[in-house]
Protein backbone atom coordinates (compact mmCIF):
# COMPACT_ATOMS: atom_id res chain seq x y z
CA UNK A 1 0.00 0.00 0.00
CA UNK A 2 1.70 3.73 -0.99
CA UNK A 3 2.76 5.55 1.98
CA UNK A 4 0.42 7.96 3.45
CA UNK A 5 -2.50 6.03 2.35
CA UNK A 6 -4.66 4.89 5.43
CA UNK A 7 -5.23 1.51 5.40
CA UNK A 8 -9.38 0.72 4.60
CA UNK A 9 -9.82 -0.15 8.19
CA UNK A 10 -9.28 3.07 9.47
CA UNK A 11 -11.42 5.36 10.17
CA UNK A 12 -11.47 9.04 9.72
CA UNK A 13 -12.49 11.90 11.60
CA UNK A 14 -12.22 15.55 13.05
CA UNK A 15 -9.06 16.44 15.30
CA UNK A 16 -10.81 17.48 18.28
CA UNK A 17 -8.68 20.81 18.17
CA UNK A 18 -10.22 21.28 14.38
CA UNK A 19 -11.76 24.95 13.53
CA UNK A 20 -12.44 27.04 10.42
CA UNK A 21 -10.34 29.14 11.56
CA UNK A 22 -7.47 26.86 9.88
CA UNK A 23 -9.56 25.95 7.16
CA UNK A 24 -11.33 22.97 8.58
CA UNK A 25 -7.96 20.43 7.81
CA UNK A 26 -5.08 18.85 8.96
CA UNK A 27 -2.12 17.73 7.38
CA UNK A 28 -1.48 14.57 5.37
CA UNK A 29 0.63 11.86 6.56
CA UNK A 30 4.39 13.26 6.30
CA UNK A 31 4.40 16.29 6.20
CA UNK A 32 2.48 20.02 5.49
CA UNK A 33 4.55 21.50 7.72
CA UNK A 34 4.83 24.35 5.50
CA UNK A 35 0.54 25.01 5.34
CA UNK A 36 -1.36 26.72 7.37
CA UNK A 37 -2.65 23.43 10.24
CA UNK A 38 0.02 21.08 11.92
CA UNK A 39 1.23 17.83 10.66
CA UNK A 40 -1.02 14.91 11.16
CA UNK A 41 -0.86 11.32 11.25
CA UNK A 42 -3.17 8.00 11.04
CA UNK A 43 -3.91 6.24 13.56
CA UNK A 44 -6.82 3.49 14.34
CA UNK A 45 -9.84 5.17 14.70
CA UNK A 46 -9.13 8.50 13.03
CA UNK A 47 -6.93 10.97 11.72
CA UNK A 48 -5.22 12.19 14.85
CA UNK A 49 -3.11 16.07 14.86
CA UNK A 50 0.00 16.18 16.76
CA UNK A 51 1.07 19.41 18.95
CA UNK A 52 -0.80 22.20 17.24
CA UNK A 53 1.81 25.14 16.25
CA UNK A 54 -0.13 28.91 16.27
CA UNK A 55 -0.23 30.46 12.89
CA UNK A 56 -1.08 33.97 12.45
CA UNK A 57 -4.31 33.39 11.00
CA UNK A 58 -5.44 30.77 13.93
CA UNK A 59 -3.92 33.45 16.49
CA UNK A 60 -5.76 36.36 15.11
CA UNK A 61 -8.85 34.26 15.49
CA UNK A 62 -8.00 33.38 18.83
CA UNK A 63 -7.32 37.30 19.54
CA UNK A 64 -10.49 38.12 18.39
CA UNK A 65 -12.79 35.87 20.68
CA UNK A 66 -11.12 37.18 23.50
CA UNK A 67 -11.72 40.58 22.48
CA UNK A 68 -15.72 39.80 21.60
CA UNK A 69 -15.33 37.80 25.42
CA UNK A 70 -14.23 41.56 26.98
CA UNK A 71 -16.80 43.07 25.32
CA UNK A 72 -19.71 41.21 26.36
CA UNK A 73 -18.23 40.82 29.93
CA UNK A 74 -18.20 44.43 30.07
CA UNK A 75 -21.43 45.06 28.65
CA UNK A 76 -23.06 42.91 31.26
CA UNK A 77 -21.43 44.22 34.09
CA UNK A 78 -22.64 47.86 32.64
CA UNK A 79 -26.20 46.60 33.07
CA UNK A 80 -25.95 46.47 36.46
CA UNK A 81 -26.24 49.74 38.24
CA UNK A 82 -29.29 50.10 35.39
CA UNK A 83 -30.86 46.71 37.12
CA UNK A 84 -29.96 47.91 40.76
CA UNK A 85 -31.44 51.39 39.81
CA UNK A 86 -34.90 49.77 38.21
CA UNK A 87 -34.88 47.82 41.77
CA UNK A 88 -34.63 51.01 43.47
CA UNK A 89 -37.38 52.80 41.37
CA UNK A 90 -39.82 49.88 42.10
CA UNK A 91 -38.74 50.25 45.64
CA UNK A 92 -39.99 53.83 46.04
CA UNK A 93 -43.04 53.21 43.61
CA UNK A 94 -44.37 50.81 46.00
CA UNK A 95 -43.55 52.57 49.19
CA UNK A 96 -45.62 55.59 47.15
CA UNK A 97 -48.32 53.30 47.28
CA UNK A 98 -48.30 51.66 50.44
CA UNK A 99 -48.63 55.58 51.96
CA UNK A 100 -51.73 56.69 50.18
CA UNK A 101 -53.65 52.91 51.33
CA UNK A 102 -52.77 53.40 54.63
CA UNK A 103 -52.95 57.20 54.85
CA UNK A 104 -56.59 56.42 53.92
CA UNK A 105 -56.38 53.68 56.38
CA UNK A 106 -55.31 55.89 58.90
CA UNK A 107 -57.83 58.87 58.45
CA UNK A 108 -61.03 57.07 58.00
CA UNK A 109 -60.92 57.54 54.23
CA UNK A 110 -62.54 54.13 53.18
CA UNK A 111 -63.51 55.45 49.49
CA UNK A 112 -59.66 56.50 49.25
CA UNK A 113 -58.75 53.00 50.75
CA UNK A 114 -61.22 51.22 47.90
CA UNK A 115 -59.60 53.35 45.28
CA UNK A 116 -56.16 51.44 45.58
CA UNK A 117 -57.90 47.84 46.86
CA UNK A 118 -58.76 45.22 43.64
CA UNK A 119 -61.77 44.36 42.82
CA UNK A 120 -61.09 40.64 43.51
CA UNK A 121 -59.17 41.19 47.03
CA UNK A 122 -58.20 38.17 49.32
CA UNK A 123 -57.19 38.77 52.98
CA UNK A 124 -55.42 36.13 54.72
CA UNK A 125 -55.23 36.93 58.48
CA UNK A 126 -53.98 34.98 60.82
CA UNK A 127 -56.49 35.52 63.27
CA UNK A 128 -59.66 36.50 61.03
CA UNK A 129 -59.31 34.19 58.32
CA UNK A 130 -59.53 34.72 54.81
CA UNK A 131 -61.72 37.86 54.14
CA UNK A 132 -62.85 38.39 50.04
CA UNK A 133 -65.52 41.24 50.56
CA UNK A 134 -64.25 44.71 49.14
CA UNK A 135 -66.93 46.48 50.51
CA UNK A 136 -66.29 45.38 53.93
CA UNK A 137 -63.36 46.24 54.09
CA UNK A 138 -63.95 49.48 53.36
CA UNK A 139 -66.64 49.19 55.73
CA UNK A 140 -64.46 48.70 57.75
CA UNK A 141 -62.07 51.28 57.41
CA UNK A 142 -64.54 53.76 57.46
CA UNK A 143 -66.71 52.39 61.25
CA UNK A 144 -64.18 49.45 63.33
CA UNK A 145 -60.95 51.40 62.38
CA UNK A 146 -61.67 55.00 62.11
CA UNK A 147 -60.85 56.33 65.49
CA UNK A 148 -59.84 53.16 67.16
CA UNK A 149 -56.18 52.70 65.93
CA UNK A 150 -53.78 53.59 63.36
CA UNK A 151 -50.89 51.69 61.33
CA UNK A 152 -47.27 52.63 61.14
CA UNK A 153 -44.87 50.88 58.79
CA UNK A 154 -41.46 50.18 59.85
CA UNK A 155 -39.90 51.48 56.42
CA UNK A 156 -36.20 49.86 57.28
CA UNK A 157 -38.21 46.41 57.39
CA UNK A 158 -39.80 46.40 53.58
CA UNK A 159 -38.48 44.45 51.24
CA UNK A 160 -39.69 44.80 47.24
CA UNK A 161 -39.32 42.36 44.72
CA UNK A 162 -40.29 42.47 41.00
CA UNK A 163 -43.18 40.02 39.71
CA UNK A 164 -42.47 40.28 35.76
CA UNK A 165 -45.55 40.74 33.98
CA UNK A 166 -47.99 41.50 36.71
CA UNK A 167 -46.48 44.11 39.84
CA UNK A 168 -44.46 43.20 42.66
CA UNK A 169 -44.31 41.80 46.10
CA UNK A 170 -43.84 44.10 49.44
CA UNK A 171 -43.14 42.42 52.49
CA UNK A 172 -42.38 44.13 56.07
CA UNK A 173 -43.13 44.98 59.74
CA UNK A 174 -45.95 47.32 60.96
CA UNK A 175 -47.67 48.48 64.21
CA UNK A 176 -50.55 49.38 65.59
CA UNK A 177 -51.60 52.16 67.85
CA UNK A 178 -54.53 52.96 69.48
CA UNK A 179 -55.59 56.61 69.28
CA UNK A 180 -54.73 58.45 72.52
CA UNK A 181 -52.07 55.82 73.44
CA UNK A 182 -47.98 57.08 73.78
CA UNK A 183 -46.93 53.75 71.74
CA UNK A 184 -47.96 51.26 69.72
CA UNK A 185 -49.96 48.13 71.08
CA UNK A 186 -49.00 45.71 68.68
CA UNK A 187 -47.19 44.13 65.71
CA UNK A 188 -47.19 42.03 62.65
CA UNK A 189 -45.71 40.90 59.22
CA UNK A 190 -47.48 41.65 55.92
CA UNK A 191 -47.01 40.58 52.76
CA UNK A 192 -48.56 42.46 50.06
CA UNK A 193 -48.98 40.97 46.14
CA UNK A 194 -49.56 44.77 44.39
CA UNK A 195 -51.10 44.40 40.63
CA UNK A 196 -49.99 47.31 38.29
CA UNK A 197 -53.08 47.86 36.13
CA UNK A 198 -53.27 50.73 32.81
CA UNK A 199 -55.03 52.98 35.77
CA UNK A 200 -52.51 52.52 38.53
CA UNK A 201 -51.50 50.24 41.00
CA UNK A 202 -54.13 47.68 43.37
CA UNK A 203 -53.58 45.52 46.04
CA UNK A 204 -54.25 42.25 45.30
CA UNK A 205 -53.64 39.47 47.73
CA UNK A 206 -53.06 40.35 50.95
CA UNK A 207 -51.19 38.03 53.98
CA UNK A 208 -51.37 39.39 57.54
CA UNK A 209 -49.65 37.36 60.12
CA UNK A 210 -47.70 36.96 63.39
CA UNK A 211 -49.67 39.25 65.24
CA UNK A 212 -48.64 39.70 68.55
CA UNK A 213 -47.72 42.47 71.48
CA UNK A 214 -45.09 45.04 70.81
CA UNK A 215 -42.58 43.00 72.73
CA UNK A 216 -42.77 39.67 71.26
CA UNK A 217 -40.11 38.45 69.66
Amino acid sequence: MPEGVPHPSYRQVAPPWRSSACGGRCGPVRGDRGGRCPAARWRPGGLACRHPVPNLECSMSVRLALAALASTSLASLALIPAAQAQERDLHAEIMEQDAALFGAFNSCDGEGFGALVAEDIEFYHDLDGLGTDKAGLIEAVNTSICGNFRRILDADSVEVWPVPGHGAIQSGVHYFINYGADAPHGRGRFLHIWQETPTGWQLRRVVSYDHGPIDAD
